[in-house]
């Protein structure tokens, strides 16, 4: 399989669209239980545990607008890497922030970072 472009990546919070979005990122991790005994050959075994989804959101904040959420916010979150693959389920909102470049006046960004509230789809 070939690579592909994220150019088309949105992410959608509810319904709608989060704005001017520029980059997102999204992690699955498992803790995973590792052990040594007496069978295992001086070698740890390993056993996948329970599993987590989190992530980031970032995007440029428009001059008349803020960012839609808020810290502690449980949101339905649809996140596609392109046209037509997803992953969405309900998420809480970790922390939101605000990048504001005095120095050198680019756009004022925001990001926020979310975790999973159960499984996805």
């Amino acid at each position: 399989m070939s690579a592909f472009s994220g150019k088309d990546g949105t992410v959608l919070i509810g319904s709608g669209a989060v704005n001017e979005v520029t980059k997102f990122t999204i992690e699955d991790k498992c803790n995973v239980g590792k052990w040594g005994s007496n069978l295992s050959a001086g070698w740890k075994k390993a056993l996948a545990g329970v599993c987590e989804k989190t992530g980031t959101v970032e995007f440029k904040i428009p001059e008349s607008g803020s960012a839609d959420m808020d810290v502690g916010d449980e949101v339905t979150l649809t996140l596609k890497p392109d046209g037509s693959a997803q992953q969405s389920g309900l998420a809480v909102i970790e922390s939101v922030s605000m990048d504001v470049d005095v120095d050198t006046g680019d756009p004022v960004g925001g990001s926020f970072a979310w975790h999973a509230n159960g499984a996805w789809s």
